[in-house]
């Protein structure tokens, strides 16, 4: 039945293009799975990911109803037919890298029935950039059974859901085009040219210096003993200690030439915002960091019981280029207790496309809550940047990892905790950059034995951590030489 329903939407086009033919398709598979494709692949000995994609050259492709004629063939076998149209989509997906349809970034599509979707770039440099050197990384079409996504097939786009649900909104942004001085596309432009130079640096600073927060006393009796106890993390006592490493940091970034400056949720009140913006219009001279993100402090609402939790991204002159809100309330048990965010949450996902990844902000369990799961699986985002503040990060890290290996996702998280800890327990809370399978490429800034063993077999990636901070560089094939 979907397959017909298929070759009538295909036979219903009255002007097919890459875009279009590439939504039905991709639709089709969203729903009838790759079982069919890749059981008959395996009948053949034909790796998922060497699959030859449908025809060789442009021409062959815009003769659309010669397609359809040979895909009708296929009906009485489903699952040749399916080779057959995974094959098609795989060439759609280079027909579309050559002809960068940038038109269909924000026109919505027809998939299956009542279904719209966008087009969407991958972008997915890092990825690109660890593939290229023939590095081991077990991307998702080599994994036991069926490939979870359809990223084997597809690696240059994808169609995205223009509906969500569970409440959730989705947003593509290109951030060459967001407001303000970088509005121009210059921003676009560094972050290409950083592309171009195969170089992706990221500098996370969770803060040596503890943060104390005005009203927040660890050790006092919670006033509620038996029922919910509210937290807001809204003003730090010593803002001048804290201000003072913080523009430590942004000098640091600079000199190191960061593309990335992250620091840990709550950990910045509106002075040492304004400050660390002021230190970056100081330098006129300097582009980086292209982007830094910081973890800001509870806003009480004058008019709410509620608060706010955000996450601002500057541009490399201070900028604000854009807002995350907390999506969820992080609430715990002590005893017969709560404690906990009360939040107005935000329910918007936005994806910041970029020549070098498509950024997506996120905060602490943002990335791991189970609303944000089908969310995070069909959007286009490859870059997680998220500011945390948690006593453990290995809830954390479950999705970084899966998020690689199903859709090749970079996680950029910087976490710190309320009180100063020992070493087993700050490995635990540990900040890290998931550039790849863990056993390749998780860089922790408190890494155990063996996870320093890993890192020698990463040698596109250069690591320098000191107590203040984690430094991750990749680089990529050098360019060649001209003659």
């Amino acid at each position: 039945m979907l397959r017909r329903l298929l070759l009538k939407q295909l036979d219903q086009l009255t002007r097919p293009t890459p875009a279009t033919l590439f939504v039905l398709l991709w639709d089709f598979f969203q729903q009838a799975g790759l079982n069919g494709a890749e059981n008959r692949l395996r009948e053949v000995g034909e790796p998922p990911a060497k699959l030859v994609p449908l025809g060789e050259d442009r021409p062959y492709l815009a003769n659309t109803p010669k397609v359809l004629t040979q895909i009708e063939q296929f009906l009485p076998t489903p699952k040749q037919f399916d080779l057959f149209a995974l094959r098609w989509l795989k060439h759609l997906d280079l027909d579309l890298k050559i002809s960068s349809p940038s038109r269909s970034a924000h026109a919505k599509i027809d998939g299956l029935g009542a279904t719209t979707f966008w087009l969407k770039a991958r972008n997915n440099w890092i990825a690109d950039s660890i593939v290229a050197q023939g590095s081991q990384i077990d991307p998702p079409g080599e994994l036991q059974g069926d490939s979870p996504t359809l990223l084997p097939y597809c690696r240059n786009f994808m169609a995205v859901p223009t509906k969500l649900g569970r409440g959730r909104e989705l947003k593509s942004l290109t951030l060459g085009h967001l407001p303000g001085k970088w509005q121009s596309g210059e921003l676009e432009s560094l972050l290409g040219q950083a592309a171009n130079e195969q170089r992706f640096t990221a500098l996370l600073w969770p803060f040596s210096t503890p943060i104390s927060y005005v009203g927040i006393d660890l050790k006092a009796p919670l006033p509620n003993p038996s029922g919910f106890n509210p937290v807001r993390l809204a003003e730090i006592e010593n803002e001048q200690e804290i201000l003072r490493e913080a523009v430590g940091a942004v000098a640091e970034a600079r000199q190191r030439k960061a593309t990335v400056l992250l620091f840990p949720e709550l950990s910045l009140s509106p002075t040492i915002v304004a400050s660390i913006q002021e230190e970056l219009r100081r330098e006129t001279n300097s582009r980086w960091p292209l982007l830094t993100m910081l973890g800001c402090c509870h806003r009480p609402q004058p008019a709410q019981e509620g608060d706010i939790n955000e996450a601002l991204l500057l541009g490399p002159n201070g900028d604000e280029l854009h807002r995350h809100r907390k999506l969820s309330n992080f609430k715990t048990n002590l005893g017969e207790a709560e404690i906990g965010e009360r939040l107005e949450v935000g329910h918007v996902v936005t994806v910041l496309e970029s020549p070098i990844g498509n950024f997506v902000p996120l905060i602490c369990l943002d990335c791991f809550q189970d609303t944000m799961k089908p969310v995070l699986e069909v959007c286009h985002g490859n870059i997680h940047l998220v500011p945390s503040l948690s006593e453990t990060t290995s809830a954390h890290r479950e999705p970084a990892l899966a998020g690689w290996r199903q859709r090749l996702v970079t996680t950029l998280l910087c976490n710190r905790w309320l009180e100063t800890s020992s070493e087993e327990k700050q490995r635990k809370q540990t900040s890290f950059v998931q550039l790849g399978d863990p056993s390749l490429r998780r860089f922790d800034h408190w890494p155990d034995d063996l996870a320093r063993e890993r890192e020698r077999n990463a040698p596109q990636c250069r690591v320098e951590r000191t107590s203040d901070y984690l430094f991750v560089e990749l680089v990529g094939r050098p360019p060649t030489a001209e003659p």
